[in-house]
């Protein structure tokens, strides 16, 4: 493993994520954070004034400084793992760029549903395929090289648009209520905002969304 690499890990596992932290109000009390890294998140959302926050993380390495950050820590693989938490612990369930890591991450969401509350939501972050840059260089050069980090980071084993994260909340019966864009900077943002935000979707390296479950009428 390079030292880049290292460099990689070491700011994946201590972001703190303040711009998802942002998103929560004071009406959240319990909180998983599944792929919590070393819990800084989690420590944020706690100086926030949330009760409890529960992490789960594969690297024990990681998770051993997390367990300082947060109310617990289990150290587990979340694709391979039973969960024994009980129906409706949560008010959230945050997958912060989790999803692209993972071989079925359909069925992990199917399986985490069950945790959260009747009014809770998940709160998911994913890095968007449908990039500008990315297109370019598939449609131009021909090129779908994997890198170090980004959209095309070499560990991520799924790819995304946000139409298809849409279909894929409801499949499992959730919607979408309420999206965040992250652009690639201010001219792009700009550039978008000039054309009436048509071109959205292509200038958004990451979308960060809150669903919950649909209400049906009775």
């Amino acid at each position: 493993m390079g030292i880049y690499t290292l460099e990689k890990e070491k700011v994946y596992y201590s972001s703190d994520r303040r711009e998802i932290a942002a998103i929560f109000t004071n009406s959240v009390s319990s909180v998983l954070d599944v792929g919590c890294g070393q819990g800084f998140l989690g420590k944020v959302l706690k100086a926030k004034g949330i009760k409890k926050v529960t992490g789960i993380e594969v690297n024990c390495e990681a998770a051993e400084i997390a367990k300082r950050n947060i109310d617990e820590v289990i150290v587990a693989d979340i694709e391979n793992t039973v969960f024994k938490f009980p129906a409706g612990s949560f008010d959230a369930i945050i997958f912060a760029d989790v999803l692209e890591h993972l071989i079925n991450p359909w069925q992990v969401l199917e399986k985490f549903k069950i945790f959260l509350k009747e009014d809770g939501f998940f709160l998911i972050s994913i890095p968007n395929i449908r990039y500008y840059r990315v297109l370019l260089n598939l449609i131009l050069k021909g090129k779908f090289q994997y890198e170090d980090q980004g959209i095309l980071d070499i560990t991520h084993l799924r790819f995304f648009t946000f139409k298809m994260l849409k279909k894929y909340m409801k499949d499992i019966d959730f919607e979408i209520i309420r999206v965040k864009r992250n652009f690639s900077g201010y001219i792009s943002w700009l550039f978008n905002m000039v054309l009436f935000n048509a071109l959205a979707d292509f200038f958004t390296r990451q979308y960060i969304v809150l669903a919950k479950h649909k209400k049906h009428d009775r």
